[in-house]
């Protein structure tokens, strides 16, 4: 089974639901404190079965999506340091970095809308945590 995250422009990012699962518990360790419920969800979210992972970032806020971002940017310092990019989860990481980093930008003022479909993330939609 895979799991896919959507980015902000729509392109998505899949890869095996063991790591994907480990890429998000990885960037969830790396939230500030401030975003301990998107930190709650992310890590229930990595112990769900697939399709039942996948979500779109344009559902979270901006302040969790920035945040999101550099907890990404951060885990992904750490796991190649750690495993050098050889494993499933360095490679989807990095990937999802890549992939975030070439995001076209929009014009001053524009910003990227959620398609029809998207609705915003519930952090508190938990399946096996209680949350903080």
């Amino acid at each position: 089974m895979s799991t896919i995250i959507t980015l902000e422009d729509g392109r998505q990012i899949s890869g095996p639901t063991g790591s994907m699962g480990h890429m998000l518990e990885l960037v969830a360790d790396e939230l500030p404190q401030e975003f301990l419920r998107m930190k709650c969800w992310l890590i229930d979210n990595a112990e769900r079965c697939a399709p039942c992972m996948d979500f779109d970032v344009r559902g979270f806020p901006i302040e969790a999506r920035t945040a999101f971002w550099v907890a990404t940017r951060q885990a992904a310092e750490k796991i190649t340091a750690e495993y050098a990019k050889t494993n499933w989860t360095g490679n989807r990481i990095m990937l999802l970095l890549r992939m975030h980093d070439g995001i076209e930008p929009l014009e001053d003022g524009e910003e990227f809308k959620p398609y029809d479909d998207c609705q915003e993330v519930d952090f508190d939609d938990l399946w096996f945590t209680t949350g903080a």
